[in-house]
């Protein structure tokens, strides 16, 4: 039992649709069906595109500024909880919002 984080693939209906969490940051992701290998694309409104941006610039800097003063000083444990904190604040957000919302892909779409 883990967590379901892809969507469903438009043309084949297989879940687990999902696209890489750095691809996610992007207000529009593209990749491919894990099963029949058709293109597809999500492509986030406005609203949940600026939620993913104010994530990304007011807790980006602070987690990374933690992370880098962690390893400098030698404490493991606090750096390892500033990249799981930046996963779940920031990277777990951007591919649930784009789960709901694969298309087949469109070039002029966007």
């Amino acid at each position: 039992m883990g967590l379901n984080i892809g969507g469903v693939c438009p043309t084949c209906s297989a879940k687990g649709q999902a696209f890489g969490p750095l691809r996610c940051l992007n207000r529009r992701a593209v990749g491919r069906c894990r099963q029949c290998g058709q293109a597809i694309q999500s492509t986030l409104g406005w609203g949940p595109y600026l939620l993913l941006c104010v994530l990304a610039t007011l807790g980006g800097p602070l987690l990374i500024a933690v992370f880098a003063l962690a390893l400098l000083s030698g404490q493991w444990l606090l750096a390892g909880g500033a990249v799981l904190l930046a996963w779940a604040t920031i990277l777990l957000p951007g591919e649930l919002l784009h789960a709901r919302e694969v298309r087949v892909y469109s070039l002029y779409e966007g």
